[in-house]
């Protein structure tokens, strides 16, 4: 318990990856949305560990469009706002001021918007949501100064939600 509130007097921003799990035909597997979006995470995670802290993936997302395909799971999309809630709200209570909701499919956008909208709303935590592929590109030097490519966008998302592009600062 210790380190929890240490983590939390540093303020990280706090990433939730989402991912999902459907049919993306015989050339990838299930969980290929869930793996592209928990490695860019990781990765910028890796290269700014002082900055974020990444929480555990939510491998399931909005799939009803999917459901004719086998191996698809699908979660309802009020299902899904309100578990994505549930645990920014959790977050903010415990003292994080700065969610970052990383998306890996396309159809939970809507959803994790909103949730993300609603958790402003109703706690002191300000709260985003990217998706992975739109956080690709270079966006200028990294904490340590090295070239920051690749994932650049997700780090500027993370800048965005510390107040360094919007005025969100505490």
């Amino acid at each position: 318990m210790g380190r929890a509130r240490e983590i939390v007097k540093e303020q990280p921003v706090v990433i939730l990856p989402i991912g999902s799990t459907e049919d993306h035909g015989l050339h990838l597997p299930l969980d290929v949305d869930n793996f592209l979006s928990w490695e860019a995470c990781e990765e910028a995670a890796r290269r700014a560990p002082d900055e974020m802290l990444l929480l555990p993936q939510i491998p399931y997302g909005f799939e009803d469009h999917h459901m004719d395909y086998p191996g698809t799971i699908t979660v309802t999309s009020r299902h899904l706002m309100d578990f994505v809630i549930d645990i920014t709200k959790s977050v903010a209570h415990h003292g994080f001021r700065k969610v970052l909701i990383v998306d890996g499919h396309g159809s939970n956008m809507p959803v994790l918007d909103l949730a993300a909208r609603q958790t402003v709303v109703e706690t002191d935590a300000h709260c985003g949501v990217v998706a992975w592929w739109n956080s690709s590109g270079s966006s200028g030097p990294s904490p340590s100064s090295r070239g920051w490519t690749g994932i650049g966008g997700l780090w500027n998302r993370v800048n965005q939600v510390n107040g360094e592009s919007f005025e969100w600062e505490d």
